[in-house]
C-alpha cells in the first residue's frame, strides 16, 4: 500500500483500516507503508501546489516516524513493512531518504524493509548519486520484498513513472540479488498489459539465476 506511513489522526485510523481490509482481501504475509515523515497532504501541497512542507530536525522526524509506524502495525495482524520514498523536490536534504535514518527507523520499530529500486533511482539522481552507491548504503540485511518498475529522464530529474522495466533496471536488480535475499519482487506496471509477460519472463529468470548461484 502506497499511503505515507505519517498522517492525521483520522487518516491513521482510514490506513489502518485499509491495511486490514487489503490483507483480508489476498491473505499476504506482511503489509507495507512509505517510510516518510510528511503527511500524504504535505507531499500534495508540494508536488501539486509548491507549498513547501514543515521542516523537522533528526529526531522529531525519527520519533514521529517511529510513533506512526508502531501506531499501525499494532492494529495489524501481520508484519508492517516500511518502503523507502523517493527524495521529494526540496532544496535540503530529506532526512527520510537517508540510509542511517533509514536504518535507524527500522531497528527502532522492528518493521522489515520493502525497498524500492525506482524510488532509489530517484533519490540517488537528486543526490547526485550513482544508483548503486546508494543502495549499497541502506540496511539490505532488512530487505523483505523489492519493488521494480521502470523510470523517465525529463531532461532534468528522474521520475517514478512506473514504465516497462530496461535493461538498466534487469541489470540493477540481478546486481541487488546478490547483495539481499527478498522472499518477493514485485514488478510495478499496469500500463499495457501486452508488455506484462515478457518482463515477467525475463524477471523470473534473474530470480531463479540468483537462486541457484
Amino acid at each position: 500500500h502506497n499511503a505515507n506511513l505519517r498522517a492525521t489522526d483520522a487518516k491513521t485510523q482510514a490506513l489502518i483500516a485499509t491495511l486490514k481490509e487489503r490483507q483480508r482481501q489476498t491473505g499476504s504475509p506482511w503489509l507495507s507503508a512509505h517510510l516518510d515523515q510528511h503527511t500524504d497532504d504535505e507531499i500534495y501541497d508540494l508536488l501539486v501546489k509548491g507549498h513547501r512542507p514543515p521542516q523537522y530536525d533528526p529526531e522529531q522526524s525519527f520519533e514521529m516516524v517511529c510513533r506512526a509506524a508502531r501506531t499501525v502495525a499494532g492494529n495489524l495482524s501481520v508484519p508492517l513493512l516500511l518502503e523507502n520514498v523517493e527524495h521529494w523536490p526540496l532544496p535540503e536534504t530529506d532526512i527520510a531518504v537517508m540510509p542511517d535514518f533509514i536504518a535507524r527507523v527500522l531497528v527502532g520499530t522492528g518493521c522489515g524493509f520493502l525497498l524500492d529500486t525506482a524510488h532509489a533511482n530517484v533519490t540517488a539522481h537528486r543526490l547526485n548519486l550513482n544508483v548503486r552507491t546508494y543502495i549499497a548504503d541502506l540496511p539490505l540485511d532488512k530487505v523483505v520484498e523489492i519493488h521494480v518498475c521502470g523510470t523517465t529522464f525529463d531532461g532534468e530529474r528522474v521520475i517514478d513513472s512506473h514504465e516497462p522495466l530496461q535493461d538498466e533496471d534487469y541489470d540493477l536488480l540481478a546486481w541487488l540479488l546478490r547483495l539481499t535475499t527478498p522472499s518477493v519482487v514485485t514488478l510495478e506496471y499496469g500500463k499495457d498489459a501486452r508488455q506484462v509477460p515478457a518482463q515477467i519472463a525475463r524477471l523470473n529468470r534473474i530470480i531463479t539465476q540468483a537462486s541457484t548461484a
